[in-house]
């Protein structure tokens, strides 16, 4: 199992997103104390950047287990997705299907966020 923390905005609904155009964007997380490294992918609107745990104090956030508690706090948090295999093809319980259908606010579907992630962990 595969675990991602996605930084997410509308409480955990939707994935964040910025109007701040590359490589502004990038300033702008070292500007917020978000340390680590730009992954590129095929996908020219997402930006998949690797966050460095040992120099982002990730604990200056809050996440997605602080919203599901109640506690007040802004609607962007870190939140976790999962994935369950290798491929598509070990996929006995019909878990990529589900995925296809579940989507993220304005992203679109799990499906393709994993898709963007196993695509840029290629390059790591």
């Amino acid at each position: 199992m595969w675990t991602a923390w996605i930084f997410t905005s509308n409480g955990g609904k939707d994935i964040w997103t910025t109007d701040t155009s590359m490589p502004h964007v990038l300033d702008e997380f070292v500007s917020n104390n978000l340390y680590g490294t730009y992954i590129p992918t095929s996908r020219k609107d997402i930006v998949l950047y690797k966050i460095d745990t040992t120099k982002t104090c990730v604990a200056d956030f809050y996440t997605w287990t602080d919203m599901l508690k109640g506690t007040e706090c802004c609607d962007e948090v870190w939140r976790p997705f999962f994935w369950v295999g290798n491929t598509m093809s070990d996929d006995e319980w019909g878990w990529g299907e589900e995925l296809k259908e579940l989507r993220i606010g304005k992203f679109g579907s799990v499906e393709s966020l994993w898709k963007v992630l196993r695509e840029g962990a290629i390059t790591i």
